[in-house]
């Protein structure tokens, strides 16, 4: 029984592994340059499905305003209207006054605010409001929202239900 010979281990390329524990500043920029162009060529691809939702987004926000004025026409049992201002760009909500029939005032509250489209998106119709009666019936109107690109959406009002409808 003999002793054994201490086991000779070979250290190569040890040596400066102590000394560089961190990423030198080659490879940092190399990384910060790769991730700059990956984000500049996705920004693009980005901006248009942002404009759709915008566009979607104000859609349903006219929709909910004329299913609210509709809901109140009926619970008040008074006449009330959406207005819009096209070269504005800007819709409200108003009610019958009770002091003068035939009159019409903004909403108290925050329903009562001017609702402006976003940027990029321009709405029309073929009349500046819309006359919402306490029997639930309301005046028959097409409303054009589009963007830029063409891209456009249409709220329909029926007049004998008062039925809400959007068509692409």
């Amino acid at each position: 029984m003999g002793k054994k010979a201490p086991a000779m281990i070979l250290r190569i390329g040890k040596r400066n592994q102590l000394k560089n524990k961190g990423f030198t500043f080659i490879e940092l920029a190399l990384v910060a340059i790769i991730i700059l162009v990956l984000v500049g060529l996705s920004t693009p691809l980005f901006r248009r499905p942002f404009s759709s939702i915008q566009l979607k987004n104000t859609c349903q926000n006219i929709v909910q305003l004329i299913r609210y004025i509709q809901a109140k026409a009926i619970a008040e049992r008074k006449f009330c209207q959406i207005n819009f201002d096209f070269e504005k760009g800007i819709f409200w909500l108003t009610m019958e006054d009770d002091t003068s029939p035939g009159e019409f005032k903004r909403i108290k509250g925050k329903w009562g605010a001017t609702f402006k489209v976003p940027d990029g998106i321009s709405i029309n119709s073929d009349t500046s409001f819309i006359t919402f009666y306490p029997d639930g019936s309301s005046d028959q109107a097409r409303i054009r929202i589009f963007d830029s690109k063409g891209k456009a959406f249409t709220v329909i009002t029926q007049k004998n239900f008062g039925y809400v409808k959007i068509e692409e």
